[in-house]
């Protein structure tokens, strides 16, 4: 099958843009590949964006044995904090992107922010957009959100769930 060029891209990025995103590995490879032209976008949400936040990306492995991409964005150090919020993205998005700009938004509002990527979706394994229980997503979120209400910084503050 052929794939459609990018205009303005590279040759580097087409080249990866036309791989099997299926797996957690080609997805990783993309987003490295493609994070500096997200810098560059002339976008609202990004443009503008606060400054100072301190943004956090780590893979933790969930119950199943499943590695799970997180990313946390916390205020400045001079700011109290009112909440954390932990946000569940939809089908057609991951915690990368688009939503980093409104993180940093409700940040500079004073909340800690947690988003995850689902079990194959955006950076974490598994299946690209594959679910295969609606409930085992939803118990996964749970599970999730539960090691979050468990941190300390989490647990002397309000905690919301957004998504």
């Amino acid at each position: 099958m052929d794939r459609k060029v990018i205009d303005g891209a590279t040759d580097e990025m087409n080249s990866i843009a036309s791989q099997n995103l299926d797996h957690a590995s080609a997805r990783r490879q993309a987003r490295q590949a493609f994070s500096i032209a997200q810098q560059n976008l002339d976008h609202l949400l990004l443009k503008g964006a606060p400054t100072g936040i301190v943004m956090e990306e780590r893979y933790e492995k969930n119950s199943k044995g499943i590695e799970v991409f997180w990313k946390s964005w916390s205020p400045k150090t001079d700011v109290d904090v009112k909440g954390s919020l932990f946000f569940c993205h939809g089908y057609g998005d991951t915690c990368t992107f688009f939503f980093e700009g409104i993180a940093k938004w409700i940040t500079d509002a004073g909340y800690e922010v947690y988003v995850m990527d689902y079990p194959g979706f955006g950076l974490s394994q598994g299946l690209h957009g594959y679910i295969p229980s609606f409930d085992g997503m939803v118990n996964q979120v749970i599970e999730q959100y539960d090691i979050l209400k468990a941190k300390k910084e989490a647990s002397e503050v309000p905690n919301f769930l957004l998504g």
